[in-house]
């Protein structure tokens, strides 16, 4: 309004980008986390003027200008109208990676020129170009007090790939085929793996044309379930040609099998431009990856996600893939692996084991965002977490992980390795990372590695490290409780084996007292939850000892540092990555 406020009403639960244009100035960011019926008040956008601008224009090399081409230079160029172009503030990510990036955007008019306005001066932009069919582009260029022109390119075509999904639907094994359209013709078999013609069957015949629940047309094939049996690879070979008859045929192999209800391969060169308010024909965000094109309303929920400026590719020619499968708990070889050396049981898991692979990507500080799906009918929403597989055990994966019990997903984010979550450190120029000079990132010459490959699952963690907690009982609460949130000092019992040996506390909300007896020790994490489920934060608890006790406090504030609502939460304290037989709480907030 005229003073420059605003507001958004009748906002569900949720994590929320907002973003702020106005003419002249810099585009800014900002998140919110949603929690409760609650009002929510950001800090200010405070945007500074801006007279920077890059553009340039974007067209193809054709080896012989067409005869009578419109369009076409001299020097045998074509120019491609409604190319999509986006940039960032790579400055931004390199110096703030929790900073949200604004994405900026604009199309190519029918001479192929853009221009990207409102940039901050002195800032390295990377700038890049998608064009269905051409390679996905890259540059990086800083801005100057006005006009950058002249920032030209020259795109490349890509070879096609086919896009299939594969998953147990009824009585058979049901793969979707979205970008069907792209081919003339095509044939399909099924063997055993290794995949071996003379010995598979032809299913061409099988394929059917079927809207989806958007009315979107897909191009099925469903394979008997009867037909497979438990333990056994198959695979699904496909041989299709491009509508471009000069083209060569597109060869895809799918593995699947009843152990295997889950598996895809599919490029991510357009997911990593970070865009998720474009949405694919299936009305996913454009910056996910998912297992399952159902998604997580009528399918599997898994996958990545990338935030813009969270990866950026290795090799203008190499294309950044995402594959993605998920194996039956009973079947994987890392749980009768753990089984027989960490003695976990099968109960523990409430996930398949999924196996990811990334390739010819660099990590930034930014990362990747993990999602699971997991079996909502025999989960404790206090008592399961995202683990990773390394070193022939199963260990949690650090970080905030959120839990979205409507869909039955545990998310983690900022991921910069997959291989061993636990042992990078994020130094530019290890592992995969992408090399930071401080004023934005660039592909690390250093890394030989094309491929980050790691396995996850989603586990009960009562049931990780030795199983359940079985000493003398772990104690938790909080006081006062209920509470407001007002600033209160709060009398401590102090004694000589209280941590710190405090006598008050200040605080706006509560005070936790946790007690640990013997032979319990590790690192101590309190997660608050909404009745429904909701992570609503997470307290670092710092180092526990054996025979210990420690009070922390929470400020009554959720992870975006606003206050939540009045209500009843619950608290659950884990040691070590185990979450307490008794570590679990509830707290009342009144105002």
């Amino acid at each position: 309004d005229a003073a420059g406020a605003w507001s958004v009403a009748g906002l569900a639960e949720g994590d929320y980008h907002i973003l702020a244009v106005a003419s002249g100035y810099v585009q800014q960011a900002q998140s919110a986390a949603i929690s409760g019926d609650s009002t929510q008040s950001l800090p200010a956008f405070a945007l500074a003027a801006s007279n920077s601008s890059i553009s340039g224009s974007v067209y193809t090399n054709n080896a012989i200008c067409p005869a009578g081409s419109t369009g076409c230079a001299a020097f045998g160029r074509t120019s491609i109208q409604d190319a999509t172009v986006l940039a960032y503030d790579d400055t931004l990510n390199a110096t703030d990676p929790t900073a949200v990036l604004p994405l900026y955007r604009a199309v190519t008019d029918s001479s192929g020129t853009y221009t990207l306005t409102g940039l901050r001066t002195g800032s390295l932009y990377k700038v890049f170009v998608n064009v269905s069919g051409y390679y996905v582009q890259n540059q990086s260029t800083l801005t100057v007090a006005g006009a950058r022109t002249g920032f030209d390119f020259a795109l490349k075509p890509k070879p096609l790939d086919v896009n299939v999904f594969g998953h147990p639907v009824s009585t058979n094994y049901e793969f979707k085929i979205t970008n069907y359209q792209q081919f003339s013709k095509g044939s399909a078999w099924v063997g055993l793996s290794p995949f071996t013609k003379t010995t598979s069957t032809d299913v061409s015949s099988g394929f059917i044309q079927r809207p989806d629940s958007l009315g979107i047309n897909q191009l099925l094939l469903g394979y008997p379930l009867s037909k497979l049996s438990t333990g056994t690879v198959y695979t699904l070979h496909l041989e299709v040609q491009p509508n471009d008859p000069r083209s060569p045929l597109v060869i895809k192999e799918v593995a699947f099998g009843l152990n295997l209800p889950n598996n895809t391969c599919q490029s991510i060169d357009q997911a990593l431009l970070g865009d998720e308010s474009a949405v694919n024909a299936q009305g996913q965000p454009q910056n996910q990856a998912p297992i399952d094109i159902s998604g997580g309303d009528s399918g599997n929920g898994a996958g990545i996600s990338l935030p813009a400026g969270g990866v950026i590719p290795i090799l203008s020619s190499s294309i950044p893939s995402m594959c993605m499968s998920e194996t039956d708990a009973s079947a994987a070889p890392q749980v009768a692996a753990a089984i027989r050396t960490s003695g976990i049981t099968l109960a523990a898991f409430l996930s398949g084991v999924y196996s990811v692979k990334l390739s010819s990507i660099n990590y930034t500080q930014k990362g990747v965002d993990l999602t699971l799906s997991y079996d909502m009918t025999n989960a404790d929403l206090s008592d399961l977490a995202i683990f990773s597989y390394s070193g022939g055990r199963w260990k949690s994966v650090p970080g905030l992980q959120t839990v979205d019990p409507v869909l039955g997903t545990i998310s983690v984010k900022g991921l910069k390795n997959l291989a061993s979550v636990l042992a990078l450190k994020g130094a530019s120029g290890t592992g995969m990372m992408a090399v930071n000079n401080g004023n934005g990132y660039s592909p690390s010459v250093s890394v030989a590695a094309v491929d980050d490959v790691g396995a996850f699952a989603v586990l009960r963690p009562s049931q990780v490290s030795g199983g359940a907690f079985s000493g003398t009982t772990v104690r938790v609460f909080n006081f006062p409780n209920p509470f407001n949130l007002q600033t209160k000092t709060v009398a401590l019992n102090a004694t000589s084996l209280c941590a710190g040996g405090a006598t008050s506390a200040v605080t706006d909300g509560t005070v936790i007292k946790y007690e640990i007896p013997a032979d319990v020790s590790g690192a101590g994490l309190i997660r608050i939850y909404t009745l429904a489920g909701r992570l609503v934060r997470e307290l670092d608890a710092g180092q526990a000892s054996a025979s210990t006790c420690y009070y922390t406090t929470w400020d009554g504030k959720n992870r975006s540092g606003l206050p939540v609502a009045n209500g009843v939460y619950y608290g659950v304290l884990s040691i070590g990555g185990a979450k307490q037989a008794s570590g679990t709480f509830k707290l009342a907030v009144i105002k």
